[in-house]
């Protein structure tokens, strides 16, 4: 019984000390990694908007999107984040859109489909058939062959995230 109980508090202290060890360390890597991803964002912004020189982040209740400025602060068009369940991950998509509501470019940031199947969602093919589309009808984007939950997974979240966004726009 004793011994059980000096194991007990032998583990103790260990979690303990490794607990203290990863909030140090984090507490030093937060504001690289936050920094790091704020630098990833623009860049996939750039990628979207080939003429964008300024970006705005709007923020609203617990959400937000960018507004994508030129040279000469002429608004170009709208950016924002989505999220949805494919067939294996989380699904994270950055989409860029005229004032109108068409589509200038869809990136995908992160996913972890299964590879060479879900992982096709990632290809030119299929993100080149949402430009140039109205983001309120995107009955016309096929998915893709052997991987249908993940395309179409990204397919009603861009639709749906879309929707919202151009509603919050309007208001």
């Amino acid at each position: 019984m004793r011994e059980n109980i000096r194991y007990g508090l032998i583990l103790s202290i260990i979690c303990l000390v490794a607990t203290s060890f990863l909030a140090f360390v984090h507490s030093f890597t937060k504001t690289k990694i936050i920094e790091r991803q704020d630098i990833e964002t623009e860049k996939s912004l750039r990628e979207l908007f080939l003429d964008a020189k300024n970006f705005e982040l709007v923020k609203f209740n617990d959400d937000f999107y960018y507004k994508v400025y030129d040279d000469n602060n002429n608004l170009l068009g709208i950016a924002f984040k989505a999220k949805t369940k494919g067939y294996a991950s989380e699904i994270e998509v950055l989409v860029g859109l005229k004032e109108r509501g068409d589509i200038v470019g869809i990136k995908i940031i992160s996913q972890n489909e299964t590879p060479g199947l879900g992982s096709r969602i990632t290809e030119k093919s299929f993100l080149d058939q949402f430009i140039g589309k109205n983001a309120n009808n995107l009955s016309g984007v096929e998915t893709i062959s052997s991987a249908t939950i993940s395309s179409s997974s990204v397919i009603k979240c861009v639709e749906k995230r879309a929707k919202e966004i151009l509603n919050l726009i309007k208001k």
